[in-house]
């Protein structure tokens, strides 16, 4: 048998042997047929796993939706605007283009989902009637005019349904239809908020004789105040901004009540808890006052943002003074000033605020407006956060072979050309990359590995501020895997899982996930003609390539459930497969480590 020395350990190069395999438990569903174009031809949930695909014929079309085929329809509208024109008799144009011209291909937003996949929607005209259907059955039909419809979208929790019809004529006005229902004419298109679960939504009427009058509509009724740019905090409660006609100030309402009165209400920035408000008024002779509670809080030249703690306890407002430096007041305290600040975040335990600030071209780490790191040229990865307790890292330096890793207030000595950093989820175990460009080599907690060369993981990229991403940690901390080859051998490529390498390929590997029990290990694998799916080392499932990058980058086409099932979705056979898998029982990532160390 072939074993590969790395490093003074051998490691074999054989998989799992099939005699002690335990098969995973793999449900295939088909969910339409795979169409020539897949930005024109697929649509895909944004979680969920769901693709609806727009197949057209020569006498109409359908939308197929997980398989099953929806209401039979003679042209698909778009969602975003749709050009209701009915279509001019068939001349000398091919069947094909007719179809393609039916199904409107080349636009955008024909079938719309909701945020969390479970529902979907589209417009279509059958015969001389707008449909709209919803979940597959029709829900709502009346006749195509030459206005058409637009904007058909759900809420953000998906309970609600809603688009816009356009006028016929001038005089008639733009109609929201909430859930089925057509609500009053305005002039203006409305366009309606929604509070957190759905309870409620609220938008602005204008009228169709004078569009400076407005009327303020809140589930589908007058309120009794007016007021427009309505906005919902996390608890419910409505922010709206009322104008004076005579002076044209503005007052913030707060469920009607007013809060406070400016120029200019620039901007209102509710917490997460929906608990406190802080907003922003124009004052005046280049004054913006920030106001927390309804309460003067300080202010600037120029107020761009203010950001709560995910607590709701503490506020940070980014400021720009009158000579155009930059500070942060946190808290009703300033900071110090630099010619530029961005990426400012709290905590996601709310302990402490961090930002970088530039000055005489150097990037500064500022922790809680006072801690101010040693600048660098470059810091290509921002200030983020790990472990339990929220502790802030960063990668800075004076060029690409000064880079550092940053932890804290400790700087990781001795070690340069950093990039790549990842932490186990309790924050006491690190891997990072290190090394100038084809000399990069993996470290592991105090180890590093000179006679491996480390590869990045392909899709999903989503590493700390979108970096490429080389190592993950299993959730209970124990494992850890990335993407490696031999110096001498660069063809003897592989993952490595606690030190042990896994042959995989020497391409593409990528949606490298552990299960949340810890125990199996899941990865995808470009290994031509197929994209082959990996469970503790064996092949369980396949698509095919060649059939565009998007079905490999799409990171909405797969999911690792809190249960364990990974799901993924591809083509086979002309065919788009969704594969729902669930690890066997009896193997784990032990077995599979103990299979390859034993040989």
């Amino acid at each position: 048998m072939n074993r590969l020395r790395l490093a003074g350990w051998i490691v074999p190069v054989l998989l799992v042997p099939q005699a002690v395999w335990a098969q995973p438990h793999v449900e295939e569903q088909v969910l339409g047929p795979l169409l020539d174009n897949f930005y024109t031809g697929h649509v895909v949930s944004p979680r969920g796993q769901r693709l609806a695909s727009l197949v057209a014929r020569a006498d109409g079309g359908v939308v197929i939706v997980d398989g099953v085929e929806g209401p039979a329809f003679d042209e698909l509208l778009s969602a975003a605007f749709v050009d209701v024109s009915l279509p001019p008799e068939i001349n000398d144009i091919s069947v094909l283009d007719e179809a393609r011209r039916i199904l409107n291909l080349h636009r955008e937003d024909t079938v719309v989902f909701s945020a969390d996949g479970s529902r979907y929607a589209y417009a279509c005209r059958i015969g001389g009637d707008a449909v709209i259907v919803v979940d597959g059955k029709e829900f709502h039909r009346e006749p195509l005019g030459p206005g058409g419809l637009c904007h058909l979208r759900f809420s953000p929790g998906g309970k609600h349904v809603y688009f816009v019809r356009k006028p016929d004529r001038g005089d008639q006005g733009f109609r929201l239809v909430m859930d089925g229902t057509p609500l009053g004419a305005s002039y203006l298109q409305p366009l309606p908020v929604f509070s957190p679960g759905d309870g409620h939504y609220a938008y602005v009427a204008t009228d169709l004789g004078d569009p400076d009058r407005h009327t303020l509509i809140v589930d589908g009724n007058p309120a009794a105040y007016s007021g427009v740019r309505p906005e919902f905090a996390s608890a419910g409660a409505l922010t709206t901004v009322q104008v004076d006609p005579q002076t044209l100030k503005q007052t913030l309402l707060l469920d009607g009540a007013p809060v406070f009165t400016a120029l200019r209400v620039s901007g209102v920035y509710p917490d997460p808890l929906g608990q406190r408000l802080a907003a922003v008024g124009d004052m005046g002779n280049q004054y913006q006052q920030l106001f927390i509670d309804g309460t003067a809080a300080g202010g600037a030249a120029l107020i761009d943002a203010v950001v709560w703690s995910p607590d709701g306890k503490h506020y940070a407002a980014l400021c720009q003074s009158p000579e155009r430096t930059r500070y942060v007041i946190l808290d009703g305290q300033n900071g110090p000033e630099f010619q530029n600040i961005t990426d400012l975040a709290f905590a996601p335990d709310s302990s402490r605020l961090v930002y970088v600030g530039l000055m005489d071209g150097q990037l500064h780490a500022v922790f809680n407006n006072a801690d101010v790191m040693q600048g660098a040229a470059m810091m290509p990865l921002k200030p983020f956060f790990y472990g339990p307790d929220c502790k802030a890292a960063f990668i800075q330096g004076q060029n690409l072979n000064d880079l550092a890793l940053v932890m804290g207030d400790e700087m990781l000595g001795g070690l340069r050309a950093v990039k790549g950093p990842a932490f186990s989820p309790d924050g006491t175990r690190r891997a990072f990359v290190h090394g100038q460009i084809n000399q990069e080599r993996p470290v592991v907690d105090q180890t590093e590995y000179p006679s491996l060369l480390v590869e990045p993981l392909a899709a999903p990229a989503g590493g700390p501020d979108q970096q490429a991403r080389y190592f993950v940690f299993s959730p209970d901390n124990a494992h850890v895997v990335f993407l490696a080859a031999s110096r001498e051998n660069p063809k003897a490529m592989g993952l490595f899982v606690d030190g042990t390498l896994i042959p995989a390929s020497n391409t593409r590997i990528g949606r490298v996930s552990f299960t949340p029990d810890s125990r199996h290990l899941l990865w995808t694998a470009s290994e031509k003609p197929f994209q082959n799916i990996y469970v503790d080392g064996e092949v369980v499932a396949r698509y095919d390539l060649g059939s565009g990058s998007q079905w490999e980058s799409n990171e909405a086409m797969w999911d690792m459930s809190p249960e364990g099932v990974f799901t993924i979705m591809g083509p086979v056979n002309g065919q788009v497969k969704r594969f729902r898998i669930t690890p066997p029982a009896g193997t784990s990532i032990e077995t599979m480590i103990a299979g390859a160390a034993g040989r």
